[in-house]
């Protein structure tokens, strides 16, 4: 399971953090959850079933490479909840076909998916039933997915309404995820995390 969460700079910078939970247990991996490009600069965390977010991430890459030509966001939106949409559909279609149950939170997939299209930053929250939040159009200025959203947003909520929210977006971020991957089950620390501009994505910090 994951924590994947993304905040928004008012100075137009968005930043994208994620645990290091192994397979749907609290282990550690060495390996970061965030997948991204450059061109357009974009980056994304998973959360649910591992192989469904590989394929998915795969597939978002091939689209983009090269961008086509208009993009925007209620394009690429569009494409990517349709693919989400037959990644998650086979797998419900396998275990119906199998007469096994399956689980929405760890056997489907969604998406956190944060960065700029055209000039427009967003934070686009792809849910497993086929909803999309985008949560900078409606505003807001932070989002979590995962087994750890919960936790995520009580711990974001809480630090800030006590005025103890570090004022940098990138520390602010990596203490509400840190915090999350500790105490969520099946979650796990350290948190790794990205900082996504028009001119691309980098890798900003690491907690231990």
């Amino acid at each position: 399971m994951t924590v994947a969460c993304a905040i928004y700079d008012a100075d137009g910078a968005l930043y994208l953090a994620a645990d290091s939970a192994l397979m749907g247990l609290p282990v550690q991996s060495a390996a970061t959850k965030i997948s991204s490009i450059d061109l357009p600069p974009l980056a994304w965390a998973t959360a649910g079933d591992e192989a469904i977010g590989d394929l998915w991430s795969q597939w978002l890459t091939d689209q983009l490479d090269p961008p086509p030509d208009p993009l925007d966001w209620e394009r690429l939106i569009a494409a990517a909840v349709q693919r989400l949409a037959v990644l998650n559909g086979m797998r419900t279609g396998a275990a119906s076909a199998n007469h096994v149950g399956w689980d929405p939170a760890g056997d489907l997939t969604q998406v956190l998916l944060v960065g700029f299209v055209g000039s427009t930053a967003e934070i686009a929250h792809l849910e497993v039933n086929g909803d999309v939040t985008l949560h900078v159009l409606a505003g807001r200025h932070f989002a979590a997915i995962g087994a750890g959203r919960d936790h995520a947003w009580t711990a974001y909520q809480l630090l800030t309404e006590r005025g103890q929210l570090p004022a940098e977006p990138a520390a602010a971020l990596l203490e509400v995820t840190d915090l999350a991957a500790r105490y969520a089950p099946s979650c796990a620390p350290p948190v790794s995390a990205v900082k996504v501009n028009r001119d691309g994505v980098e890798s900003v910090a690491t907690t231990s």
